[in-house]
């Protein structure tokens, strides 16, 4: 997809204008575009007119109860737009319904911007904002809000669970997929903050006997921050106590979080200990190294020297001799010089006696 035909998409998100559906849970209604929506899944087609106007489940949160909800609400709902006294499908403002009363708006809205984008973004409102939601079954009064006021909650990670189940229900793996990754590389502070995630979990994966991608990755969270936190880990919201069988998986996962870290642990050991061996050796290849360059450099300066001392020696007896030979010369000179005066003489002598 070209990032214009990105930008043109994204801008249809949430217009009215052309519009074609209508998307509903609780009070909240969504304008979509069923041709998009179902190019990622059959469902809102599927479902367009299966839905009865009777709202079994409604969403709430703090600021929104049970009471204030409109699905019965005339304004709302249009059962007969054809006059004739026949139902002519569930609508809102002349539009097909699509209702999904057991998600919150947060999750439905976040589904929308990925099928529209390829992405969505939650934005961290902090421990203060209890507005992470679930749903209030009004046919047996079972209130199950992941706000009260004993958990603190994360409101980001609540609405990545709440578009995981969503995504689960439309058959958007792609969508689940991220949303998995969203909580598993999520940062938290305060193991509080997982009863929410843990209260979800239970409400939206009873069904699959929390035998699914995120019951998994939250009882991974769980287990590896109580493995973490070691004592220093507090239930101070009833884990084992209320969640029994998720608290067991969280068991699972903190033992093979164990297991595993051991393992990690080992190996990394075993590669330290091969990494010292190679420094080791480094360290003796490069002392080898800089003895036999030393041993070599020794040996050139005892050959020069030896060199050096045995030109000093040569040069000595150079000079001895050659001052003996220049004396035995002398010698021999003042000898023949001896021998011819002594000739001379007689020969003089000689020659006197003749002349006589």
């Amino acid at each position: 997809m070209s990032d214009r035909l990105a930008q043109k998409l994204a801008r249809l998100l949430l217009s009215p204008t052309t519009s074609d559906i209508t998307i509903v849970t609780g009070t909240t209604k969504f304008p979509a575009h069923l041709t998009i929506l179902s190019l990622h899944t059959p469902y809102f087609q599927q479902n367009l007119t299966s839905v009865s106007p009777a709202c079994d489940v409604v969403p709430y949160s703090d600021n929104e109860t049970p009471e204030s909800s409109a699905c019965g609400d005339s304004e709302v709902w249009d059962d007969d737009k054809s006059g004739d006294g026949e139902s002519g499908g569930l609508r809102v403002d002349g539009k097909p319904v699509v209702a999904l009363h057991e998600f919150s708006s947060e999750a439905v809205e976040k589904m929308l911007e990925w099928c529209y984008t390829g992405d969505y973004e939650v934005e961290d409102r902090g421990n203060n904002d209890r507005g992470a939601i679930i749903a209030i079954n009004t046919s047996n009064n079972t209130n199950i809000n992941i706000s009260d006021g004993n958990a603190t909650g994360n409101n980001g990670l609540t609405i990545h669970v709440g578009v995981f189940y969503l995504a689960q229900r439309l058959k958007i793996p792609e969508l689940a997929q991220l949303a998995v990754e969203f909580v598993q590389y999520s940062v938290t502070s305060d193991p509080a903050e997982f009863e929410s995630l843990v209260k979800m979990v239970k409400w939206f994966g009873a069904a699959e006997g929390l035998d699914d991608a995120m019951a998994a990755t939250v009882a991974r969270r769980i287990g590896e921050e109580m493995w973490m936190l070691g004592g220093r880990w507090r239930d101070e919201w009833g884990l084992f106590e209320k969640y029994g069988q998720i608290a067991r998986r969280v068991m699972e996962q903190a033992m093979s979080f164990k297991v595993g870290l051991e393992v990690i642990l080992q190996r990394d050991m075993e590669e330290r200990q091969r990494n010292w061996w190679k420094e080791l050796e480094k360290v003796d290849r490069k002392y080898k190294a800089t003895l036999e360059s030393e041993l070599k450099m020794r040996e050139m300066q005892v050959r020069e020297e030896m060199e050096t001392k045995h030109k000093m020696e040569m040069s000595k007896v150079n000079k001895d001799w050659e001052a003996k030979l220049e004396s035995e010369l002398k010698s021999e000179k003042n000898l023949k010089d001896k021998m011819e005066e002594k000739e001379k003489k007689r020969i003089v002598q000689r020659m006197k006696r003749m002349d006589v």
